[in-house]
């Protein structure tokens, strides 16, 4: 949750941001995040989020306590409120911005240009590492979790998709 620090480190790094479906991140989350883990993310995203008041992070954190998944899109949302704040800070020279879906469906368009953006040697063997296996985590969402990432999440992913795309 220091992502602002970046901009004091411009000299030392390339940031590859990889934006990914809500659907399969949240579902990440809830499978493969201790509860701790993710009301600790949800907590300290609230804490450091600028736009966002402490009195109504409690609010949403008593009802996400019983609903998992609400904590989930919510963190999710918070995270892309930070990729899409660091853009302007960092620029398209220092971060660039990866659908994953479109990654893995594009490899050997997407990889090429992330290795150009790293100033590394692209073999196009790495290309035979990325498999599709990982897309289809919606199919494994109960519809009650599917209209919920619908409702709160899937606005935001596809937002920041538009922003940058006219980027």
């Amino acid at each position: 949750n220091c992502y602002t620090e970046y901009q004091a480190y411009t000299d030392y790094f390339q940031l590859v941001w990889l934006l990914r479906n809500p659907y399969s991140v949240i579902y990440s989350m809830l499978h493969n995040w201790s509860i701790a883990t993710l009301y600790e993310t949800y907590t300290r995203s609230v804490q450091t989020y600028q736009g966002t008041s402490l009195k109504f992070a409690g609010d949403l954190l008593s009802v996400a306590h019983k609903r998992p998944v609400l904590t989930a899109c919510f963190v999710y949302n918070m995270k892309i409120a930070q990729m899409l704040e660091l853009r302007p800070l960092l620029g398209r020279k220092k971060m660039l911005i990866v659908d994953y879906d479109q990654l893995v469906e594009q490899k050997e368009d997407q990889l090429p240009e992330i290795y150009r953006f790293v100033n590394l040697t692209y073999d196009p063997a790495y290309a035979d590492k990325i498999h599709a296996g990982s897309l289809n985590k919606s199919n494994l969402l109960s519809i009650k979790r599917k209209v919920l990432i619908k409702l709160i999440s899937e606005p935001v992913y596809q937002n920041a998709k538009a922003q940058i795309e006219a980027a």
